[in-house]
């Protein structure tokens, strides 16, 4: 449950063994690790929910073009903009999906750490 600046502050403690500064060390790369992947999840949430907000908007459009006669070319725009968001709201779900999965690793891998520290 330290943060990364206390963690610090103990490898750069001179009581500690040269083993105990490497574990420490590991420890707080790993900490470092998980709070930049958890930063980039919560960056492809947010462009996640954007493009949802986004597609939305464009379906309200595209049902209020639906009942005006001879705005079938816009509604057509419309539709291909919706596809494409499809496919990138897909690939931006992967890629959360993929970093909410290194994130567990990484976070075991720490449990891990901690684990066997040993000063």
């Amino acid at each position: 449950s330290l943060t990364p600046d206390m963690l610090l502050t103990y490898v750069q403690n001179k009581a500690i063994s040269e083993t105990g500064r490497r574990q420490l060390q590991q420890i707080l790369d790993l900490k470092r690790q998980i709070s930049d992947t958890d930063n980039q999840i919560h960056q492809a949430d947010s462009e996640i929910t954007t493009l949802v907000n986004d597609q939305d908007r464009v379906r309200k459009n595209i049902q209020s073009l639906n009942q005006v006669s001879g705005q079938q070319e816009q509604v057509q725009k419309y539709a291909r903009q919706l596809a494409t968001q499809e496919n990138q709201l897909a690939t931006k779900r992967d890629h959360a999906s993929d970093l909410k999965k290194e994130k567990l690793n990484l976070e075991s891998n720490l449990n891990a750490q901690i684990e066997k520290l040993d000063f």
